[in-house]
């Protein structure tokens, strides 16, 4: 059954106003194995869509006892596990399962799920009553496999999607505990590197092993974003406070490093200026040997080429 369709991942934007997460993030296609053929599933505006199948039609046709479409379990696979759990996941590791691999789990989830029934089936047997079997856990299993299976552009995307619905309820002191074990590990590995970058492009005389590490934690709603570090000519260390829509308003948007310059987060603009306000770190040198990063405001605009440009204020 052909026909473009698809099903929403992402309840729509703050406000009918504001703009929407999604729309500075590019949409990403994957192709799957599938019937035979190479099919597309493509993510965009916060949406997972199946270019090659009617979704109600195939869900009808699975739920009458047909084998659903590869396609299908990938997009019922990605409703079963998009939870922070998988974040690290998605967002950082850049390991994708191949279509030789992902055949051979599959026949070895079959094998498991065979072995499921068959056990339900003995049980039945002995007691003599219906009995129901609880294949949970392997089915979680083959839908994470499936999901990792899809390029790391993709998963990346999907990743945004978990984070803007953790995001929502962020105000909620309990569940942000909940998720920011899981949440503050990827926001680390993301910035970590990216702020290394910065430091060396600013302090050139480094010395070779100089060790320059980042580590992140996440702030509550309200909470302006901090940079704490000092750097010398052994090395750095910096302590970042980040927003949760960091990675959603300037990592997804491509602005986390603007001119080697690290970016903390948008600030507050009009609708009507042309250059995005924005905060990031620069540096300041308390004597000859040691600097202090500041957060400063900066614009970030465009440039002919559309290469973006940062500029103090």
């Amino acid at each position: 059954m052909r026909r473009e369709d698809s099903t929403s991942e992402v309840p729509g934007g703050l406000s009918p106003a504001a703009p929407r997460w999604y729309e500075e993030v590019p949409p990403v296609t994957a192709e799957v194995a599938c019937e035979g053929e190479r099919h597309r599933i493509t993510w965009r505006r916060g949406k997972v869509v199946l270019e090659a199948h009617d979704v109600l039609a195939e869900q009808s046709l699975a739920a009458l006892g047909g084998k659903p479409p590869v396609c299908l379990e990938v997009l019922e696979a990605w409703r079963a596990v998009r939870q922070s759990a998988l974040l690290y996941e998605l967002l950082v590791r850049n390991d994708t399962h191949s279509p030789e691999l992902l055949a051979v789990m599959r026949t070895a989830h079959e094998t498991r799920m065979q072995r499921v029934e068959a056990r339900r089936r003995r049980v039945q047997a002995r007691i003599g009553a219906p009995v129901v079997s609880d294949p949970t856990h392997e089915n979680r299993r083959w839908a994470t496999n499936l999901i990792k299976a899809l390029p790391p552009a993709f998963k990346q995307a999907l990743a945004l999607s978990v984070m803007v619905n953790i995001e929502r309820h962020w105000d909620d002191d309990g569940f942000r505990r909940e998720h920011a074990c899981y949440i503050e590990p990827a926001l680390t590995a993301i910035t970590a590197p990216l702020f290394e970058q910065s430091a060396r492009r600013w302090r050139r005389n480094f010395k070779p092993h100089a060790r320059i590490g980042a580590e992140a934690c996440l702030l509550a709603p309200g909470e302006a974003p901090t940079c704490t570090a000092q750097v010398d000519a052994r090395g750095a260390h910096a302590a970042l406070a980040l927003p949760i829509s960091w990675l959603t308003d300037v990592w997804a948007r491509g602005m986390a490093l603007v001119d080697h310059t690290f970016v903390m987060g948008l600030a507050a603009s009009s609708d009507d200026e042309p250059r995005l306000r924005v905060h990031a770190v620069r540096w300041e040198r308390q004597d000859r040997e040691t600097s202090r990063s500041v957060t400063a405001p900066a614009h970030v605009s465009r440039g002919r080429r559309g290469e973006l440009r940062l500029h103090w204020l």
